[in-house]
């Protein structure tokens, strides 16, 4: 690889943690890859202010799973839950750190989560992060959303599945975009011993056949190679199920493209629940 091309490697991974399901799945999956990439992980738990500062209005009501009833939040409870979640957290992420032998740290900062994680991603490679938080919903959370849009960093996205499989697929456009995910994707290739799919999106067979000679050509330089599919015209639930098809463990999507914008993203990674990296 190029000089260029080695510092893109991944050396520090950030994890927004919050002790939900999703987020130790994100946990377990980067301890997972750190260990493959003898990179550090630094947990980072955010106490969430909003919250806190509902919990402090006069006006703020809750309502007991139990007894249904209404009462005013207790704002020294839930910043006992706060310290109790983190605790778990951290717990789980020393535990981890420790069976891999591998460099950690770990943060907590109170503010708003997504711009607190933002800060921190400043000082890392990659970050990861679960798709959603305590709400359980199958919706991407909206500081995922914020983070999607706004990391200057490699994000990978994942729900309930925590392992990243040794089949990993790519998305390639042909865009601008594009290399910066190749480059990522060849770097877990590389370092993980994995096995590359490239999934052609193209408005024409010719298109598709370019993008393909450029995609190969790269590889080859690189000592790498790859499966193609070509998915001319494709509608996002034709990807989806492609995608199902190949078992793929993992998927790397460049952001910011035209082919592939916010919108398809956000309902791509609503449909299928493997991990996704967002590359930049």
């Amino acid at each position: 690889m190029t000089q260029g091309e080695r510092e893109k490697a991944i050396r520090r991974i950030l994890v927004a943690l919050d002790a939900s399901p999703h987020s130790l799945a994100a946990l377990r999956a980067a301890a997972e890859l750190a260990s493959r990439l003898d990179a550090e992980i630094i947990g980072v738990f955010v106490e969430d202010i909003r919250l806190l500062r509902v919990a402090e209005s006069p006006l703020a009501r809750q309502v007991t799973s139990y007894s249904r009833t209404m009462h005013a939040f207790d704002t020294r409870q839930i910043e006992r839950e706060l310290r109790a979640q983190a605790e778990r957290a951290r717990r789980t992420m020393a535990l981890l750190a420790a069976r891999a032998r591998l460099r950690s740290s770990f943060q907590v900062a109170r503010g708003e989560i997504a711009a607190e994680l933002l800060r921190y991603a400043a000082e890392a490679d990659m970050i990861f992060l679960g798709r959603t938080g305590w709400s359980g919903k199958r919706q991407l959370g909206s500081t995922t959303r914020i983070i999607i849009d706004q990391s200057p960093r490699q994000t990978m996205i994942l729900g309930q599945v925590a392992r990243l499989g040794l089949q990993l697929g790519l998305v390639y456009d042909g865009s601008e975009k594009s290399l910066p995910a190749l480059q990522a994707a060849a770097n877990l290739v590389m370092e993980a011993n994995a096995y590359l799919t490239v999934l052609i999106l193209a408005n024409h067979p010719d298109t598709a056949r370019q993008y393909q000679t450029e995609a190969s050509a790269w590889l080859s330089e690189h000592g790498l190679s790859a499966s193609f599919h070509w998915l001319v015209n494709t509608s996002i639930n034709v990807l989806v199920s492609l995608l199902r098809t190949e078992n793929l463990g993992a998927l790397v999507i460049p952001t910011g493209s035209e082919a592939v914008p916010v919108s398809v993203l956000a309902e791509l990674i609503d449909k299928i629940d493997i991990p996704i990296l967002l590359a930049r």
